[in-house]
């Protein structure tokens, strides 16, 4: 008989291990050098995650998939080049923001984050 004190609590947290993603976004992010296609899995994992389009740009956000501070900040660049995001700048010291886009300038909303619905 097991003591009622000793049983194993469930986690009061749990990570998704599944997460959706649009296969024509990565794809655009894997045609590009470096780093790219690491970065934007880091980032739409994290905007999932926290069910945004919009985050914070800060180095956290690639920790977690070993992407180097170098490496990080030239991939957003060639991401936003290829209009698979939108960079704001906040300020001096400030971090700046990231909004996802559908590589052709629109914002991608929580329904096309999450696969909820089709694409014109």
């Amino acid at each position: 008989m097991t003591d009622a004190l000793h049983q194993p609590q469930p986690p009061r947290f749990r990570r998704t291990s599944h997460i959706s993603a649009r296969i024509d976004w990565l794809r655009r992010a894997a045609a590009l050098r470096g780093k790219s296609l690491a970065t934007a899995v880091a980032i739409w994992t994290t905007a999932t995650r926290r069910r945004t389009t919009t985050l914070d740009l800060g180095q956290h956000i690639a920790a977690e998939f070993s992407v180097s501070r170098d490496a990080y900040y030239d991939a957003v660049g060639r991401l936003a080049e290829a209009g698979l995001i939108s960079i704001l700048c906040r300020g001096r010291g400030r971090s700046s923001t990231i909004t996802l886009l559908d590589g052709e300038g629109r914002t991608l909303t929580t329904d096309t984050l999450f696969g909820l619905r089709a694409l014109p």
